[in-house]
């Protein structure tokens, strides 16, 4: 009987890559959205985490938030069928792209203020928020609306309210 139970958890080789690839994608994913909320309040006011910490973080979170949306726009769905190396770039570019905006933004938010650097750090992370939900909405919608044969995605309440349309009266 042991043997029974332990012969139907053994994987395939193939189902344990791809187990690997979707626990690697997850991590990456959490560990840049991480890096993405740490730098939304640190950008605004570097102050508040140096202070806890003792050094700069700039380069660890600037790191972390390319690498982890890299691998968030890599491991899209719709994506697969592309070549890896294009694939690869599309995914550095765009998360290059997103988090420079984002670093513009926060900048901007960090010069409304100078003198009330908690309200730095509050509009930066709403800021922060803001700017997440629409990257993970715009995903979303690359997966949900592609016309790829074969890759279907679940589909998602929250972010299927932004398809409708507001009645005019």
């Amino acid at each position: 009987m042991a043997n029974e139970e332990q012969e139907e958890t053994i994987l395939s080789e193939a189902e344990q890559w791809a187990l690997f690839n979707r626990i690697f994608c997850e991590a990456a994913s959490f560990q840049g959205r991480l890096a993405y909320f740490l730098m939304s309040m640190y950008s605004c006011n570097p102050e508040v985490i140096k202070s806890y910490l003792g050094f700069d973080i700039y380069e660890y979170l600037w790191a972390n938030m390319v690498y982890g949306l890299s691998v968030m726009i890599f491991d899209r769905p719709t994506l697969r069928e592309v070549a890896p190396v294009n694939r690869i770039a599309f995914a550095l570019l765009g998360s290059l792209m997103f988090n420079h905006a984002s670093m513009n933004c926060f900048n901007w938010v960090s010069s409304l203020f100078p003198d009330r650097p908690n309200l730095r750090v509050f509009l930066g992370f709403c800021c922060g928020r803001v700017m997440m939900v629409h990257f993970l909405a715009f995903l979303y919608h690359m997966d949900t609306r592609a016309t790829t044969p074969g890759i279907v995605v679940q589909r998602d309440i929250a972010f299927e309210q932004m398809y409708s349309q507001p009645e005019h009266e």
